[in-house]
């Protein structure tokens, strides 16, 4: 294996959210073999410890595609004797395919295909069809972001791999800390993707209906977060805001998610590893997790009877959410490490920088 192959990382996010906190657990955990330099905007939660953890760091605009800083990433590169750029999420990927045209090896991470059903939605998908040929390796990070995202055409088999997301695995587990009332929540951006607006208007639906005492807390910020908190809710829903992601997870004993699509929620996983048991949205990503009462629960969002009955057993089993919540963890010890996510991806780097 070739000895301190430099690679730079793109991404045009750098704020709380699964495509940064994968770079960023990437970056930390890489072996002295590889060199990574990153290049990302200056505005996130993630920029400090990136920083910290690699020798240069490019600011490029937060989710805006610039020549300017497309120009000042092809100097950096060919000044440092950069050869292969790992794009991560479709915004770097504009960035990475026109390097190709420059020379250079082009690795990109979906993170999550989405096809909109808008005009901008179908521009996005032409362009992102455009770019396939400019991409030596795709890497896809569950098997059902890889089937969808070669029906759409936006990769072929032949060209990509799934490298699953990965997290630390506490020694720890809290899940079994439960008071009178459970504690149940969710962490994650509050965007349209995670549809808060859902979960917020079927647990109010819920906890009309039923009189089980339980507390709902949502932790995150984003762009949606004055919007949704102004939505009629039931006393029990409570924003937090921004939080420590590993905190929270100690402090609660369960897990949800109405995630309208998913890549492969890192959230989720990361609860999985805290021994949380998990009631998911049954979509991309989600469905590569868990199987149906082995380790997780599963509902369609378009369904609130289905909700309702998974919710019921959820809240009023404890022995089923200890269940789950053991055999959750013990399926990221063995398939969803950050170890296994950096073996993978060196695999990717290694083959790109010794093709042609």
């Amino acid at each position: 294996m070739k000895k301190n192959i430099k690679i730079l990382a793109i991404s045009v996010r750098s704020d709380i959210g699964g495509g940064p906190k994968h770079l960023l657990d990437l970056v930390q955990n890489m072996t002295n073999d590889y060199q990574i330099f990153v290049a990302a905007p200056c505005n996130g939660e993630y920029v400090e410890d990136l920083k910290n953890c690699t020798p240069d760091f490019i600011d490029i605009p937060f989710r805006k595609f610039s020549l300017k800083a497309l120009f000042k990433m092809i100097h950096f590169c060919r000044k440092n004797g950069v050869k292969i750029v790992h794009s991560h999420g479709r915004g770097a990927g504009f960035y990475s395919r026109v390097m190709k045209l420059f020379g250079f090896k082009v690795i990109h991470t979906f993170h999550g295909v989405h096809i909109e059903k808008s005009v901008s939605g179908r521009v996005k998908l032409i362009l992102d069809k455009i770019l396939v040929p400019l991409t030596d390796r795709f890497i896809c990070v569950s098997e059902s972001e890889m089937a969808n995202a070669v029906e759409h055409k936006v990769t072929t088999k032949l060209k990509t791999i799934v490298v699953c997301n990965g997290v630390k695995v506490p020694e720890f587990s809290y899940s079994t800390k439960e008071g009178a009332e459970l504690v149940i929540g969710t962490l994650s951006r509050l965007n349209y993707q995670k549809g808060i607006d859902i979960l917020v208007e079927y647990i109010s639906a819920f906890s009309k209906n039923h009189h089980i005492k339980f507390k709902c807390l949502i932790a995150g910020d984003g762009e949606l977060r004055e919007e949704l908190e102004k939505i009629p809710r039931s006393e029990n829903i409570e924003f937090l805001g921004a939080v420590k992601g590993d905190e929270f997870l100690k402090n609660i004993g369960g897990y949800i998610s109405f995630a309208r699509w998913e890549g492969l929620p890192i959230a989720v996983i990361e609860a999985m590893s805290h021994a949380l048991p998990c009631l998911l949205s049954r979509v991309d990503g989600n469905k590569d997790l868990v199987c149906e009462e082995e380790d997780g629960l599963m509902f369609n969002l378009e369904n609130y009877g289905e909700f309702e009955v998974k919710m019921l057993s959820f809240l009023s089993n404890k022995a089923l959410r200890e269940k789950i919540g053991f055999n959750a963890k013990r399926k990221v010890i063995s398939e969803y490490s950050v170890e296994k996510m950096v073996r993978e991806t060196i695999k990717v780097y290694s083959e790109s920088s010794l093709s042609n």
